[in-house]
């Protein structure tokens, strides 16, 4: 039903977000991708799908692609720091120790309180 609905509505982020979970699920793990992908395309302020496409490139160890999602989720979440911990640790696993220091400094200025 939900390619159905996509045909007729291909534009639909939701209908494209609920299709890329499906595929994930039944493990087509690319077309699960896919659709996640589109989804984004055409609503990129989707929360739950940028945190599932950027899980998915850490999964795929992709730690640059996967920083770049968590960067837009921090833009649309600027007082939550999950996402700058989240950019942090992405670039110290691609071995930009002074990036990711510079993402730490950021967050611990912005967010003294927070002791993670």
């Amino acid at each position: 039903w939900f390619n159905v609905l996509s045909a007729r509505v291909p534009s639909d982020p939701t209908n494209l977000a609920r299709l890329g979970q499906l595929y994930a699920e039944a493990k087509d793990e690319s077309q699960g991708l896919h659709y996640q992908l589109e989804s984004f395309r055409h609503s990129p302020t989707d929360l739950d799908v940028i945190s599932w496409i950027g899980t998915w490139f850490v999964q795929q160890e992709m730690y640059d692609r996967s920083a770049y999602f968590f960067k837009q989720a921090a833009l649309i979440q600027p007082k939550e720091p999950k996402w700058g911990f989240m950019v942090a640790s992405a670039h110290k696993r691609c071995e930009a120790h002074d990036v990711a220091f510079h993402e730490y400094q950021k967050l611990h200025d912005k967010f003294p309180e927070n002791i993670k």
